[in-house]
C-alpha cells in the first residue's frame, strides 16, 4: 500500500529543490551577464597619458555612455610629485575627450584605501582635480583593501545601459604605509563574504597583484 504522506513530502522536497536550483541558475546568469559587461584594464602610471589617448577617443555621438572606476595607487602623492602631475594632466585630457554623460569614480589603494570621488561627470574637472590633490581629506571612510573596494563600487554602480570599465593604475614606487593619516576616521574591516573579482574579468596580472 502506498504511503501518500511520504509521497506528498517527497513531492514537496522535489519542488523545493527545483525552486532552489532555478534561483541559483538565475543568480549565475545575472553574475555572468555582469561579467560580460564590466571590463578591466591596467596601465603603469608612467603610461597613463598615452593610455587615455589610445583607449578613450573623442566621441560626439555615442549609443552608450561610459561608467569608469579608476583605481589609483597612493604612495607619496604630493603637489610636486611626478605622479601627481601625470594624474592631473591625464584627467584633464580625459575631461576634454569624453562627454558630459560619461561618469567616473576615483578609488585609491596601497598606502591609503578609500573612495575619494563618487560617481561624477567627467566634465566636472575642478571637482576631479580637487579630489586628486586632496586625497587625504576627500576620504570619508578608510578601508583595508582599496582594490576590493574599487570592484565593490564598480559592481554597485554597474549600469547595463553604459560601457562599464575598471581601470587599475599601477605604480612601481615603494609604499610608505605611514605617509598618510586620516583624523576621526577608523578603517572599515573586511566583510567575511567572498568577493567574486574573477567574475569581473580580471586580467592575470591583476590577480597576481591581489595575491601579494
Amino acid at each position: 500500500m502506498i504511503d501518500y504522506k511520504f509521497t506528498l513530502n517527497l513531492k514537496s522536497l522535489t519542488m523545493r529543490k527545483i525552486t532552489t536550483n532555478l534561483f541559483l541558475l538565475f543568480v549565475i546568469v545575472q553574475v555572468r551577464s555582469q561579467e560580460n559587461n564590466i571590463f578591466t584594464k591596467t596601465v603603469q602610471i608612467e603610461e597613463f597619458i598615452p593610455f587615455v589617448v589610445n583607449n578613450f577617443p573623442k566621441e560626439i555621438d555615442v549609443e552608450k555612455y561610459r561608467n569608469i572606476t579608476f583605481l589609483i595607487p597612493i604612495t607619496n602623492l604630493g603637489a610636486t610629485d611626478e605622479t601627481s602631475v601625470i594624474l592631473n594632466q591625464a584627467f584633464r585630457l580625459l575631461s576634454r575627450r569624453l562627454n558630459e554623460e560619461d561618469m567616473i569614480t576615483l578609488v585609491v589603494y596601497s598606502a591609503i584605501n578609500g573612495e575619494v570621488l563618487k560617481s561624477t561627470s567627467v566634465k566636472e574637472l575642478k571637482k576631479i582635480l580637487y579630489a586628486l590633490d586632496n586625497v587625504n581629506t576627500s576620504i570619508s571612510e578608510l578601508f583595508e583593501d582599496g582594490v576590493q573596494l574599487g570592484y565593490d563600487i564598480a559592481d554597485t554602480n554597474f549600469d547595463e545601459d553604459a560601457v562599464n570599465t575598471v581601470v587599475m593604475i599601477r605604480s612601481s614606487a615603494k609604499v610608505n604605509g605611514n605617509s598618510f593619516t586620516h583624523q576621526n576616521v577608523k578603517p572599515k574591516k573586511k566583510k567575511n563574504n567572498i568577493v567574486l573579482l574573477t567574475l569581473l574579468g580580471l586580467a592575470p596580472e591583476i590577480i597576481s597583484i591581489l595575491k601579494d
